[in-house]
């Protein structure tokens, strides 16, 4: 059995991804949801995760919007790594509107901080019954079996994203690894140099190439 190369194959940024509703930071005097809420801005940037959650309760008190005081919530909660809240905050946003993105892109990213599997494909599956062709989570899912193992779903993953995002390097490399520890050296080497013909410095491209090309 090969030995397991540890793969870099990073989480899509959160700031990209990551229901983070800011907004502007500038509220009328008169508007008291708007001050809570750029309050709440404020507060965040200056990481007091806590106070920040205590202006979005004044803000959903003054009026504010029910369903972004949750999704900020949740977001507030997974900055401040208290991932049970953030999961709560998240799934009482999703309940609210099932079909909403950012909510189940929030479950999504606190499964993974949690490194928690089961949650990962929970989360995954209801962002793919959404939209089936979802970037993150079909990455998220081919990850997770990659990670433990399970190179034969991974790949089929892997090919899944490369069918909607066909010059995506990561799952390129993912895809290359599942293949690679199948035994399809051939099928690897080839998707490693695709690799490296436009990124020569990607992260243990070069690696497989060596173990590829091995007897």
């Amino acid at each position: 059995m090969n030995r397991i190369i540890p793969l870099l194959i990073p989480v899509v940024a959160l700031a990209a991804n990551t229901p983070n509703i800011r907004y502007g930071n500038s509220a009328s005097t008169s508007n008291p949801a708007a001050q809570s809420w750029a309050a709440s801005v404020d507060a965040e940037s200056n990481q007091k995760y806590s106070e920040a959650l205590a202006d979005m309760r004044a803000y959903q008190q003054a009026g504010g919007d029910a369903f972004l005081a949750l999704e900020r919530s949740g977001w507030l909660s997974y900055r401040a790594k208290d991932y049970a809240k953030a999961e709560q905050y998240y799934g009482e946003a999703s309940r609210s509107i099932p079909t909403a993105m950012n909510p189940l892109l929030g479950l999504l990213n606190t499964a993974q901080a949690e490194n928690d599997a089961r949650k990962i494909e929970r989360a995954a599956q209801s962002l793919l019954h959404n939209e089936p062709s979802n970037y993150r989570a079909q990455m998220a899912l081919a990850q997770m079996h990659l990670a433990s193992r399970e190179y034969q779903r991974a790949a089929s993953e892997y090919r899944r994203v490369l069918l909607y995002y066909p010059d995506d390097l990561d799952a390129t490399s993912g895809l290359a690894w599942s293949v690679f520890y199948l035994g399809n050296k051939r099928d690897a080497l080839a998707l490693f140099h695709r690799i490296l013909t436009v990124s020569p410095d990607y992260t243990y491209a070069q690696r497989g190439v060596e173990l590829a090309s091995a007897q």
